[in-house]
């Protein structure tokens, strides 16, 4: 987003700083009559937003999810062997991912949660 915010008469922050050091806005100057300065800001597309969710948070969530899905399939009555030959994979990467040693992908959990009679729905949002 390069938008100008309009003409600001004193010198505007320049926002939040990322871990790269670049600023969140850029604010150009131009000089005005009787000595006076006019001000834009506009955000800076080298800027890049922290992350909001601590890496242990993720963690957590991760291994919250990975139970649930776990959860879902034993109440399905599937074994691990079983989900495996639905899904075209091995009992051995069913077990890796319920215990959280693997970094799957979506189209994995799509799969797995078809397997298991779920639909998979991803959420993306920002949070405030």
């Amino acid at each position: 987003m390069n938008s100008k915010l309009g003409w600001i008469l004193s010198r505007p922050d320049e926002g939040r700083t990322d871990k790269h050091g670049n600023k969140e806005y850029i604010i150009d100057s131009r000089a005005g009559s009787k000595g006076s300065f006019y001000y834009t800001k506009r955000f800076n597309p080298l800027f890049r937003e922290p992350d909001v969710i601590t890496p242990t948070a993720k963690i957590e969530n991760y291994q919250h999810f990975i139970a649930e899905l776990r959860q879902a399939r034993l109440q399905a009555r599937q074994t691990q062997f079983q989900l495996a030959k639905v899904i075209g994979s091995s009992q051995a990467a069913i077990s890796r991912f319920e215990l959280g040693q693997t970094n799957p992908t979506v189209a994995f959990l799509h799969t797995y949660a078809q397997a298991i009679g779920y639909d998979l729905t991803l959420n993306i949002s920002k949070n405030p």
